[in-house]
């Protein structure tokens, strides 16, 4: 839908389920924004992407 690519570590985000509904005319920043404050992970804009990260993650 959005041709983006989402980078993340499958332990991050392991056991997490969403139930939503995505509007087409939503923006990808706004969906991701909305599914990492209810799950406890962090994103940022890369050159490949968006990286998805849990916020109390050990870099």
């Amino acid at each position: 839908m959005y041709g983006i690519k989402i980078i993340y570590n499958r332990n991050d985000v392991v056991g997490m389920h969403l139930t939503t509904t995505i509007n087409s005319k939503d923006q990808p920043v706004s969906i991701l924004d909305a599914i990492v404050q209810m799950n406890a992970l962090s994103f940022q804009k890369t050159e490949e992407g968006f990286l998805v990260t849990r916020l109390n993650s050990v870099k």
